[in-house]
């Protein structure tokens, strides 16, 4: 494609803007990243703005710096230790504290749906929604959306690539089925006509440590 190309254009024009944009920034120093806790339990170093994280599914390109989007390699630990030391699982467990933080308070609550026709173990997609303290729910799009914008939201992006909303919606499939296994979520059946949903299903010892690392953030 040349610039005499019409089309090439917008391109250009967006390039050119974003190396403006970056020349801003040209003298200053970047802010150092501590090394990550391999176990998981000094969640503000881990999630801490700057730091990237793996797409679902690919390992760390750097175990030291960025968390890893893979599960495998924590098969043998015990549940506590295995969410700890799991980005992706310890990013959905929060999910389930704070729904049950939620249901706790009375102030309405987090809802995980499954539409029908998908299956509890490796659903298509999640739906999120909010319940308020009179019970009207309010649909807020898809988990993989949440979780985009919870991890927009700490400073924080993905690695090697920006996935799109579908695609960390496929990507987590797997791991909703090894959460539901393990027991850090169970799946409700809806009754008749009414969609099912998921919700926390806390080892007493896993939910006070994440009381602590929230009181501790």
């Amino acid at each position: 494609m040349t610039a005499e190309q019409a089309q090439a254009t917008p391109l250009l024009v967006r390039v050119l803007a974003e190396a403006s944009r970056l020349a801003q920034w040209q003298g200053d120093a970047l802010a150092s990243l501590d090394p990550l806790d391999p176990a998981g339990i000094k969640t503000d170093q881990n999630w801490c703005k700057g730091r990237m994280v793996a797409v679902p599914q690919i390992p760390s390109a750097s175990p030291d710096y960025i968390l890893s989007g893979d599960w495998s390699g924590a098969d043998g630990l015990p549940v506590m230790p295995w969410v700890l030391a799991t980005p992706w699982a310890f990013l959905l467990a929060v999910v389930g504290y704070v729904q049950d933080a939620w249901t706790a308070e009375g102030r309405g609550g987090l809802l995980l749906g499954l539409p029908a026709g998908q299956h509890a173990y490796q659903p298509t997609e999640i739906q999120v929604l909010v319940a308020g303290p009179d019970g009207a729910e309010v649909l807020c799009g898809s988990l993989g959306g949440f979780l985009l914008r919870v991890i927009s939201r700490l400073n924080m992006a993905l690695f090697p690539f920006e996935p799109g909303e579908s695609q960390i919606n496929t990507r987590l499939s797997p791991l909703i089925g090894e959460l539901l296994r393990r027991k850090v979520w169970r799946y409700r059946e809806g009754l008749s006509g009414e969609q099912g949903f998921y919700q926390p299903h806390l080892y007493p010892e896993l939910l006070s440590t994440l009381r602590l690392l929230s009181r501790a953030r």
